[in-house]
């Protein structure tokens, strides 16, 4: 699911739990916003502690009672629970052991605290800020989703309220009701507030993705474009070098595109561009394969996995659907359709660089332009002075009554999506 200009300020979002419609932007979204959570958990854990730490000491400098052995055993439990769940917070990872961490602290947080107002003395207005002040700060800094906060910030009140009352003279404190209406106030300003600030990282999140998109797209065709697909094709390389799987580059260029333009306007330049980058796009083996527009009427295409083989019948399936598109092209070619051009490289040891193999499958598209157009030619340079080995197909022309092209499932190109305009342009 993308989002247009129209989502740009609110993209699609539940209306009470404040998380993002579409669920793989919502998993997105809690894989980028894990580290920012786990620090303001780590920030509140790390507060929480020392703030027990100074009141203890401060307790035990100023009060001139003897501290009783049972409370001094606890804080020193206390103490160490809390930094394992510190250090557990800091070294955790993935989101589930983030989760599981936190679920922990947080009973933990809920059952010293009730131990603390149950055992202290004179507890009655510390009592009142632990149990209100522990509802914000479990809405405000537990790393969970809406629903979990609430469900636990419910759950926290639900221990502490009953053990604050037991060991609370009620008979002689006047607090109770203000304890309860506060304890009420504190969950629905918390919600609320918890509530906004997840839904504005969300609406953050959604259009830094929305830019990220846009940064990396063709404005025309939805391809990516070229400083995109460079970045892709040398992610590819680096990964050919480690590994030595296959890897396939194709360029592909329309013929007699000035043609085209200068004979039927720039506006028919450009829908013929979107109907090829779709065909282009459809022809893709594969979700792990990507493709870009390089430049004009020029695409490239980048086959991670695929050898020469494949890479040849993947061509040679692009060069007849777009044969087989029949796109109007009178007075610029024989058959008065628009046809391709592919040059397909595979890399090979003797080559120093991503760029040799982009220069290889260019060499191989000029020789399929030289060869007569409208095919597929396929080798490979090992140094930029020598003539490539050339293997070039030309496909037969096609016969009259052909079928439509049959749409191949979408390649999920690192999310970038089509144009919604690709859609009709590739059925009429």
């Amino acid at each position: 699911m993308s989002l247009g200009p129209a989502d740009v300020d609110r993209p699609p979002m539940t209306r009470f739990t404040a998380e993002l419609q579409d669920r793989e932007s919502e998993r997105r979204f809690r894989r980028y916003n894990l580290p920012q959570q786990r620090r303001t958990a780590l920030a509140a854990l790390v507060l929480i502690l020392v703030t027990n730490l100074a009141s203890f000491g401060y307790h035990a400098v100023t009060s001139d009672a003897r501290i009783p052995t049972a409370v001094g055993f606890t804080q020193i439990l206390t103490n160490a629970v809390g930094l394992v769940l510190i250090v557990a917070l800091a070294r955790a990872r993935r989101p589930r052991r983030i989760f599981q961490v936190v679920i922990v602290a947080l009973v933990f947080l809920t059952a010293v605290i009730a131990v603390l107002i149950a055992t202290g003395q004179q507890m009655a207005f510390r009592g009142t800020l632990l149990v209100v002040g522990g509802v914000v700060v479990i809405y405000l800094a537990a790393p969970l989703t809406l629903f979990a906060v609430t469900a636990f910030g419910l759950f926290y009140s639900a221990v502490t309220i009953p053990v604050w009352l037991l060991a609370t003279d009620v008979t002689s404190a006047v607090d109770v009701p203000y304890v309860l209406a506060a304890t009420a106030l504190a969950h629905g300003l918390s919600f609320n507030e918890a509530r906004r600030a997840q839904r504005e990282r969300r609406v953050l999140f959604a259009q830094r993705e929305l830019l990220h998109q846009r940064s990396n797209a063709d404005a025309l065709t939805g391809l990516f474009n070229r400083r995109a697909f460079d970045c892709r094709l040398q992610q590819a390389w680096t990964v050919w070098q480690a590994t030595g799987r296959p890897l396939s580059v194709m360029m592909v260029d329309i013929d007699h595109f000035k043609q085209l333009n200068d004979s039927e306007g720039h506006a028919a330049g450009d829908r013929a561009l979107r109907l090829v980058a779709g065909i282009v796009q459809l022809a893709l083996p594969s979700g792990e394969c990507d493709a870009g527009r390089y430049g004009g009427e020029e695409f490239a295409c980048l086959l991670p996995g695929v050898d020469a083989s494949r890479a040849r019948a993947v061509a040679e399936d692009m060069v007849g659907r777009i044969r087989a598109a029949a796109i109007p092209m009178s007075g610029t070619t024989e058959r008065g359709v628009l046809t391709i051009s592919v040059g397909v490289a595979v890399a090979e040891r003797g080559m120093e660089s991503a760029t040799d193999l982009l220069d290889a499958a260019d060499q191989q598209l000029y020789a399929a332009k030289q060869s007569g157009r409208d095919r597929v030619a396929i080798g490979a340079v090992t140094e930029r002075s020598t003539e490539p080995d050339r293997a070039v197909t030309a496909l037969p022309a096609p016969a009259t009554g052909l079928a439509p092209v049959q749409p191949l499932p979408q390649p999920a190109s690192a999310g970038m999506t089509w144009l919604s305009s690709r859609s009709s342009d590739l059925a009429s």
